[in-house]
């Protein structure tokens, strides 16, 4: 049953993608807030021993993205909650729908904590 709803939610994750800041799901991931730099936000990145922030984020282009150009890792709010939890790609849907309270298209709808 929970695999369904999770199918049904893959329908609409730019929706989904465009209702959570990614600069906020690091932050809460992380434990560390993003700071500015120029036009992006940059937070040390967790996948690898990192003494400077190295872990680009950018929550106007596509809904988010963030890179991290020395380790070489990047993506969306999904991928950073597949790499960050060791999660699958539903899993990570769930994750994010179950914390931030958006509405998915199958029907039900949380408010959101901020």
């Amino acid at each position: 049953m929970a695999r369904l709803r999770s199918l049904a939610k893959v329908r609409d994750t730019a929706a989904i993608r465009a209702m959570v800041p990614l600069s906020r799901l690091i932050a809460d991931l992380t434990g560390e807030r993003p700071r500015q730099r120029g036009r992006e936000l940059v937070v040390r990145c967790p996948f690898h021993e990192d003494r400077s922030p190295s872990l680009r984020v950018n929550d106007e282009k596509n809904h988010g993205v963030w890179c991290c150009d020395p380790c070489g890792k990047g993506g969306d709010v999904f991928r950073f909650v597949m790499d960050h939890q060791g999660v699958s790609f539903l899993d990570a849907v769930d994750f994010v729908v179950g914390r931030y309270g958006v509405e998915s298209d199958a029907g039900t709808s949380e408010s959101a904590p901020w």
